[in-house]
Formats: structure tokens, sequence, C-alpha cells
């Protein structure tokens, strides 16, 4: 059954990355951005009646149960015999349960648009670390982004040195936003160790593995956290919660890993700023919360990263100096 589903959406898929080499891996990265914002509203309903661990074990579960299936279905090898590999499966699920983590331990901390801008900086630390790991060049433009996404955090985090007593106070209504903000970036540098673990290991094995490696570990290391914080009672709103939670993060992680394996780590990343829109539109329609117009101007500017970039890229392309991504 799984095979009758599956089976048509990857070769559409394969399709289209033959059929546009270089500009497939930004769509898989744009959709993923916005499909795991999207995901972040269930966090941040569960968030309401239990902590972040346990949240986290059964959205890591499910992805490790349909990775299985699929890859199970189609043959797919599970394990190898390098050692090298293997430690590099394992260092991307253990940063990867740290990164994750701690983004959900924070955006229970702060309204979610806020909490989807500051998760979506972690582009920042993803350039430089592609830089230094994979030898990528790092460009003007990501230099330029890395400064105004240094913006927008202090229009969001609004301290009190720079804004006033009263300002800041307002801004923390909902929680603390400085703290919150610290996690979600601690969150976000331990992403971009991700993505550079991702495209390290991608050439040498299937982002199957990678997603089933990392639903193993993070569902033992969140259920060991558990025992210590205590477990809540399950209720059956918090079913449904969790299946949305799950199926839209494994989605999210598949398209993710596949853009990472098939392009530039440094520029996918920048598609990571498409999810800030999809958190403005679910924190103000679906969870009717106000947005801080600071907190407003600190997600503009961070968005306009991206454009920033589009608009190297093109420039690339229109004089010929943009380069094949690598495969």
């Amino acid at each position: 059954m799984a095979s009758l589903i599956i089976n048509p959406i990857t070769s559409a898929a394969s399709t289209l990355e033959k059929r546009f080499p270089n500009t497939i891996p930004y769509i898989w990265g744009a959709f993923s951005a916005i499909i795991l914002t999207t995901s972040n509203l269930f966090v941040k309903k569960l968030s309401q009646d239990m902590g972040s661990a346990e949240i986290l074990i059964f959205r890591s579960l499910q992805i490790a149960v349909y990775t299985y299936t699929l890859m199970s279905s189609h043959g797919m090898q599970f394990h190898y015999p390098s050692p090298v590999i293997n430690r590099l499966l394992i260092a991307r699920a253990l940063a990867g349960t740290g990164g994750v983590g701690l983004a959900y331990y924070g955006i229970s901390m702060m309204p979610l648009s806020d909490a989807s801008v500051i998760n979506q900086v972690y582009p920042v630390f993803t350039g430089i670390l592609a830089t230094l790991v994979l030898g990528e060049n790092y460009e003007k433009s990501q230099l330029l982004s890395a400064l105004i996404c240094l913006v927008g955090v202090v229009f969001i985090v609004q301290p009190p040195v720079i804004f006033g007593s009263s300002v800041s106070a307002e801004a923390s209504e909902n929680g603390s936003k400085l703290f919150g903000a610290v996690i979600l970036l601690l969150g976000g540098m331990m992403a971009s160790v991700v993505e550079v673990l991702v495209k390290k290991v991608g050439s040498k094995t299937n982002s199957g593995v990678t997603t089933f490696v990392f639903g193993l570990i993070a569902t033992m290391i969140a259920t060991v956290v558990s025992l210590f914080q205590g477990f809540v009672a399950i209720k059956l709103h918090h079913i449904s919660w969790f299946f949305w939670l799950g199926s839209l993060s494994f989605v999210a992680q598949v398209l993710r890993n596949r853009a990472f394996v098939i392009g530039n780590a440094g520029r996918v990343s920048n598609m990571a700023y498409f999810g800030l829109v999809a958190g403005y539109v679910l924190d103000i329609f679906v969870l009717g919360n106000s947005v801080n117009f600071l907190s407003l101007m600190g997600g503009l500017c961070i968005l306009s990263c991206m454009f920033i970039y589009m608009y190297r890229l093109h420039h690339q392309q229109q004089h010929g100096s943009a380069k094949t991504l690598p495969k």
C-alpha cells in the first residue's frame, strides 16, 4: 500500500530534480520551512499541557515508524559497515535531538510568530559552518544577511538597554522573550550543525536512513529526559495534535534532507526564511494573537535576507557566474 502512494511521488520528484537541477533544492527548502513552521503550531498547543521532551517522544517515534515503513517497502539499507558513516549518522541524530528539543522549549515561551522568526535565523550559522567544514564559499550576501538577522533579533527581543524598560516589559507579557530567544538561538546553532552533517553524510548514504536513525535516537533520549520530568496523561485531542505534528515534521525533514543532499548547504539554508510568513499567518489567524509592532519589524528585517539572497542568485545567473549545484 505504501509503495502505491510513494512510488509516484518519488518518481515525480526525481523528474523535477533532473529537469530543474539548479532550482529544485530551493523549492524543497522553501516547502520544508513552511511545513515545519506549520507543525510548530501543534507544538505550541501541546506545550500548554506537557513538557518539550514528552512532545519530542511522540514526534520522533512517528518519524522513525514512517521512515521504517517506507524503507522496508523499498528494500532500502538500514545500516552500513563503515564506522565513519555510522558516526556521522549518530552525530547528526544527537545534534538534531538537541536542536529540536531546544526549539520546542523556546516555542513554549514565546508567541509562535516571534519564535518562528528567531528559529529561522539558523542559516547564519549554517553559512559559517558550511564554509569552515565543507569548504563552500561564504558570499557577501550571506554576511549582509547575518547582520540584518542580528538587527531583526534585537527588534524581537527588545532588550531594556536599547528600548527602555517600559517597551521591554510590554514585549514580555507573553513570557520571557529574552530567555526564549537565547534558547531558540542555541537550537539554531544545533540545527546548523545538523544541516552540515546531513550534507556531509548525504553522498554516502540515503536520506531515509539519516531520518530513521534520528527518529530512534531522539525517541530514546527524550524518553530518558521525560522520566525525570514526569509524564502527562494523554487525552484524545492530544493524539490528533501528535499525529499532525509527526506527519508534518516527517515531510518537512525528508524535503530538507533532500535539499541539502543535492544543493549548496549555505544557499539552501536561506530558504528557511519562507517559514516566517507562515508563522505570522498562524499566530494571527489561527491562534488569534496580536503581533507587536517592533517584533513585526524584526521579522521583516530577517525576511528581507531571503530576498537579498534571491536577488544575488538571480544576478549571478544573469551574468553566467552561477555554478551548477553539486549532486
